[in-house]
């Protein structure tokens, strides 16, 4: 027993050391700081070649094993269960504005009693008790007794507003909306699909979907929130320009193409597309009216509800070499999405020959594949992204297999040519085909 232990641990200690190592001597050879807890020269790894981001992630997957191991099934439960106090010491932290209270330059603090004056918090043992958990998670740390000053990881939130961002928007509406996942699995069983029927809408006690709940009158400050919260949006937007030869196609249909915001960019980026986006008529009223002029002959809208069962998409929609549906299929539950596709798989059949459909989506790793195949930060973040689409309105990401039953609950003539990874993206892009049962 005692040798097989030694033997995980020296494996995976090995694998640190070989792994730190490796990225250690890149960060020297290339002239960057080292990371450090301390504020000062290391800020953010920059874009790293792919072998060397990928000794990182494997160094990751090692140093977290090794920590699981250590402490041993008891305590790491209870450390799970306990956790709940990072996110919301965080929350507190944010709310009385504490990061941006703390000096930011290197060898500064600030004394506990200032920070509870500037801070306009009265009971300074309270900010003592929230800040010291703080530390033990390298957020801030203690120069001295009385003091407390900045560490590489809490100025990050004093520096960078779209982080910062995001961050409020987890510990503010996204810890309030998994805090309900239990209580709308009872009261709905969350099977029907309906986007008003999950987490969000316990949590905010409203039977809206959570775009119209963020739209309503008064909610400018949340709304905000909401969007500033996605700042991978402009960034896989980008990297979507660059992973398919856009240039070789004439005509684009994107189903569920909201505003046009990627409509737009695919035609200033490519000036021989013409492209139709498909969407509520609510919403493409709004795309309609924010086009740029100078693209009007090239980006046209048509209304429709693309999870209608009965009907057909209109007569416009058929006869395009390419049909794009991106990131809607993921925020869909399996019914909706299931008739998503079968509106797809009828234009697709009347298109003819080398049409298709992209489905711009994640694809999580399969249930299947071993651990070590995916880096384990990396699918943390995946299964995160998937219960967040659960608990905010029904969502469903899926795996290569679940997204090959789902085109074939669809239509069986739904084929998945193939899957590529975007670069650059956490998506990726499923190449669908529609090929006749009887061929």
């Amino acid at each position: 027993m005692t040798e097989t232990n030694l033997s995980i641990f020296e494996t995976l200690a090995a694998q640190v050391a070989q792994e730190a190592q490796l990225l250690t001597s890149y960060l020297n050879e290339n002239g960057y700081y080292q990371p450090e807890f301390n504020q000062g020269g290391f800020t953010e790894f920059d874009e790293l070649p792919p072998d060397i981001e990928a000794s990182r992630k494997r160094l990751q997957a090692a140093a977290k094993a090794v920590h699981d191991l250590a402490a041993g099934p008891e305590q790491y439960m209870r450390n799970l269960a306990k956790s709940y106090h990072d996110s919301t010491t965080l929350r507190w932290l944010l709310h009385f504005k504490v990061f941006e209270a703390i000096p930011l330059g290197r060898g500064e603090a600030i004394a506990y009693s200032e920070l509870a004056r500037k801070c306009r918090v009265t009971d300074e043992h309270v900010l003592r008790r929230i800040v010291k958990y703080a530390i033990t998670n390298h957020v801030f740390c203690e120069p001295s007794r009385d003091e407390v000053a900045h560490t590489a990881f809490s100025a990050v939130l004093v520096r960078d507003a779209v982080l910062r961002a995001e961050i409020e928007f987890e510990v503010e509406e996204g810890l309030a909306v998994a805090a309900n996942l239990v209580e709308a699995h009872e009261k709905w069983s969350m099977g029907d699909g309906r986007r008003n029927r999950a987490a969000f809408q316990i949590a905010n006690g409203t039977d809206l979907e959570v775009g119209e709940f963020y739209a309503q009158d008064g909610m400018e400050g949340r709304r905000e929130g909401f969007l500033a919260a996605r700042p991978d949006e402009g960034v896989e937007e980008e990297c979507l320009m660059k992973a398919y030869a856009w240039e070789q196609v004439k005509r684009i249909v994107d189903v569920g193409g909201s505003k046009g915001e990627t409509a737009v960019a695919l035609a200033k980026r490519f000036p021989g597309l013409r492209i139709m986006v498909v969407d509520s008529e609510a919403i493409i009223d709004v795309g309609t009216e924010n086009l740029p002029e100078d693209l009007e002959r090239k980006v046209y809208f048509v209304g429709c509800d693309i999870f209608r069962e009965d009907g057909s998409l209109p007569e416009e929609v058929f006869g395009a070499q390419l049909y794009m549906l991106r990131n809607v299929l993921g925020k869909c539950s399996e019914e909706r999405a299931r008739i998503v596709l079968s509106h797809v798989a009828e234009v697709l059949q009347g298109a003819g020959e080398g049409a298709k459909c992209l489905i711009v989506d994640r694809v999580l790793p399969s249930s299947t594949s071993p651990m070590d195949n995916f880096a384990i930060e990396d699918e943390k973040t995946a299964r995160h992204m998937a219960l967040h689409a659960l608990e905010m309105g029904n969502g469903a990401e899926r795996n290569k297999e679940e997204w090959e039953a789902l085109l074939s609950a669809a239509d069986e003539g739904l084929r998945l040519a193939g899957i590529r990874e975007i670069d650059g993206s956490a998506y990726s892009m499923l190449e669908v085909v529609y090929a006749d049962t009887d061929d």
